[in-house]
């Protein structure tokens, strides 16, 4: 058996020569020339008999030679078995002197000590540095590579290399809709650069390589949920094995490595179609304009403007009145906080929930209170702001996941400097977000209606596919897939949360708290439908045909009292299946008094002369049974007006049944 001890090349025995094979001395002269005057000089070196290092000027006088390690002189000194520390073994392989005192004066320096030792270096450990994102997960928590690529319709049997590709771990816990999301943001950069309109989620369709598409109603999981799906699918293979990935992404399957190799699909047909219905809506509002522009050239002749600021008055009521639709709505915003970024700080509150029904016998809301509070978390810090609210992150004790939101302003003329100053009192918070959860529990009630219609008429609608949309299967199959986001109120007790901004005071003069309105945790990908005054209708696919169809049954079994606005929603699991949750949705009413936002009856003309009925308007029978006509619409008002009764108190129209359908013959 050999000994490890003895060097294969000078066949000296070095008993603490860590390794095998040559000694450190032989190592350096194997890579010189033996006529180098390197060479020479390397074999004047001293050697440690006990572990073999050499250098040039070993500082040692010992006979035999023994470096300065603490391992050799111990061996030197005595013959007994030696334990050593961490340190001392450290210390054993070749390390001058000079280079142990330097590390000896950094870790004083730096304060590190060693495992048996704690010296409290920050207040700021990594669980609370985690803790600053309650989206972070925690320490132990999965990381999957998700490494993407990009395949057109144009060119579907081979990956287009012009939009790149990246590979990006992803927190277990993160949803799959948000992988998407950023996948699109990086195409979309090089997508612009030869296109005049950029692809959106309705053009696109995430898939496994080589185009494989993904299982029904698991595009909306998270990434964990979603690799565990497809690890033990019975088509697992089909997946994950290493010769079907791209050979760019090979790399990542070795070592155990959790990974989805998938594609951005593009569906050029779809994005073409949605460019030139956009355009034709510019042409089409062009023209109005000028229309509107040539015909009022007479009437500037007999009396021009009296002064500018009756101009800019007619000028926002052209923009209010939809003539400008065409035109996509500013989404420029200052920053919301500027300077180096802060580590998050959480609050421990109490909150009182508060569950908004609405009473479909009255038309109107109640607001019902659990007995027994419930503990939690809020970050001090929103993680998002909208032009009247703030977004925070709320964990309850169970470890549910929600997002709180609070208006800190509520009209949009204040100074946007103002961002973060608390601007709306506790009361006054109150009443709006209560008017909020009232907005939403109004519109599911709508939304519950609308689906009972549609599962009555058993209308054909097309399947939403991003393409040409061709294939015709029956309504309810499929529209249930829309919900209201389930919101519920919350209100402080016992104590001010540091995200409700009234935590300066005296802690012992609680009185009310702040209400939030408060709704689960979902991704950030986001949809939009219509704006607070436009409601285009230039989308083909099944949602958006769906949302305005929905929006148009508002305006009628509403019996023209209110419209929805501002619709937006984000992609997830409703009922078990892939889905779209709206949420914030603002209403315009005759009275104007239904919140913030309301424009009234102003804000509701402005739907009437934008919505066009489309495939599911006509085949729910809406453009007959609702029909949309604006100075009709106009005339009732006014008759209304001199009757001095409000629009919509009335009982529900003969020519409609308790379903909202019309009334069969």
């Amino acid at each position: 058996m050999a000994n490890d001890s003895v060097c294969d090349g000078c066949g000296q025995s070095f008993p603490l020569r860590e390794g095998t094979q040559l000694c450190p001395k032989c190592v350096k002269l194997e890579s010189c020339d033996r006529s180098s005057a390197e060479y020479k000089d390397i074999m004047t070196w001293l050697q440690c008999t006990k572990c073999g290092v050499t250098r040039r000027n070993m500082p040692t006088q010992d006979k035999p030679v023994v470096c300065a390690a603490e391992a050799c002189q111990a061996s030197n000194n005595t013959t007994d078995a030696i334990q050593l520390t961490p340190l001392q073994r450290s210390s054993a392989s070749n390390v001058p002197d000079t280079f142990r005192d330097r590390t000896t004066l950094l870790r004083d320096r730096l304060r590190i000590s060693h495992k048996d030792q704690t010296v409290t270096t920050s207040k700021l450990n990594t669980a609370m540095l985690t803790e600053r994102d309650l989206r972070g997960g925690n320490t132990n928590e999965i990381k999957i590579f998700i490494g993407w690529q990009v395949r057109t319709s144009k060119r579907p049997g081979t990956v287009d290399l012009t939009y790149g590709g990246q590979v990006k771990q992803w927190k277990a816990d993160e949803f799959i809709t948000d992988v998407m999301s950023e996948i699109l943001e990086a195409v979309n950069r090089e997508w612009l650069k030869t296109h005049s309109l950029p692809l959106n989620m309705d053009d696109c369709s995430l898939r496994f390589c080589n185009n494989q598409n993904l299982e029904d109603n698991t595009s909306t999981l998270t990434v964990g949920q979603f690799y565990e799906h497809y690890s033990k699918s019975a088509q697992a293979t089909m997946y994950f094995d290493p010769k079907r990935i791209p050979p760019t992404f090979r790399h990542l399957t070795h070592g155990g490595k959790r990974v989805l190799c998938l594609e951005l699909f593009v569906n050029i047909d779809h994005w073409e179609l949605r460019k030139d219905t956009l355009e034709n809506e510019n042409e089409s509002t062009v023209s109005t304009m000028i229309h509107a522009s040539a015909r009022s050239v007479a009437r500037k002749r007999a009396r021009a403007p009296s002064s500018a600021a009756e101009q800019d008055g007619e000028d926002f009521r052209r923009r209010k009145s939809g003539l400008l639709a065409g035109v996509p709505p500013s989404t420029f915003r200052l920053s919301a906080r500027a300077g180096p970024s802060v580590v998050y700080k959480q609050t421990a509150v109490k909150l009182k929930i508060i569950h908004c029904v609405f009473d479909a016998t009255e038309s109107d809301c109640k607001l019902v209170t659990e007995r027994q509070p419930v503990s939690g978390f809020i970050l001090d810090e929103p993680f998002k702001s909208g032009s009247m609210k703030h977004a925070y992150d709320l964990v309850f004790s169970t470890g549910e996941r929600y997002v709180a939101k609070r208006f800190f302003k509520l009209c949009d003329e204040e100074d946007i400097f103002t961002l973060y100053d608390n601007k709306v009192s506790v009361g006054d918070n109150r009443v709006q977000i209560e008017g909020e959860i009232m907005r939403l529990s109004k519109c599911q009630w709508f939304m519950d209606v609308f689906y009972q219609l549609c599962h009555r008429k058993g209308v054909p609608v097309f399947q939403c596919t991003l393409a040409i949309l061709s294939l015709v299967v029956p309504i309810s199959h499929r529209l249930t897939d829309l919900s209201i986001a389930d919101a519920f109120l919350a209100e402080e007790v016992e104590a001010h949360s540091v995200a409700s901004g009234e935590a300066e005071g005296d802690p012992t003069d609680f009185t009310n708290g702040v209400t939030w309105l408060v709704e689960p945790k979902r991704s950030l990908a986001l949809t939009k439908f219509s704006g607070t005054l436009q409601h285009g209708t230039s989308n083909h696919d099944l949602k958006s045909l769906t949302v305005y169809a929905w929006a148009h049954f508002v305006f009628g079994y509403s019996q023209e009292s209110m419209v929805v606005a501002d619709i937006q929603g984000t992609p997830a699991q409703v009922k078990g299946k892939d889905g779209l949750v709206l949420f914030d949705i603002m209403t315009h009413t005759t009275n104007g008094e239904s919140g913030v936002g309301d424009f009234g009856v102003e804000g509701m003309l402005t739907f009437l002369k934008d919505h066009e009925c489309r495939d599911v308007c006509h085949g729910l029978g809406l453009d007959k049974s609702m029909p949309i006509d604006v100075d009709e619409f106009k005339a009732c008002l006014k008759k209304y007006e001199k009757e001095g009764v409000s629009v919509g108190s009335s009982a529900a129209p003969e020519d409609q049944d308790r379903d909202g359908a019309e009334a069969d013959d």
